[in-house]
């Protein structure tokens, strides 16, 4: 399932299966040759405001999961300046679960 360019998507921690947003593969793979191209111009200044408007996207775990992948890809590339702050979605309960049949 798609929705605003994220994909639902399935995980499991501790044993629990559990719901995430995150970016397609398609724009993962622009966006770590976006990094490897700026890296390769040692236009930290680029880089630098990529990684910016990279943490503002939502902050779902999938999505943080990801940016952090950039992030770390970013500093092997040579990429020395400050990681921008990513932000995450607070859960709130709606209620009671419903069971899914």
């Amino acid at each position: 399932m798609k929705w605003l360019g994220y994909e639902l998507a399935r995980h499991t921690n501790r044993a629990k299966v559990m719901w995430t947003w995150r970016r397609t593969k398609d724009e993962m793979t622009e966006l770590h040759a976006l990094i490897a191209m700026q890296a390769n111009q040692h236009d930290t200044a680029a880089i630098s405001e990529t990684l910016e408007r990279i943490a503002r996207q939502p902050g779902f775990r999938g999505v943080r999961t990801q940016s952090w992948a950039l992030c770390e890809a970013a500093l092997q590339r040579g990429y020395d300046g400050p990681l921008p702050h990513l932000y995450f979605v607070q859960k709130i309960s709606h209620g009671e679960r419903l069971p899914l049949d």
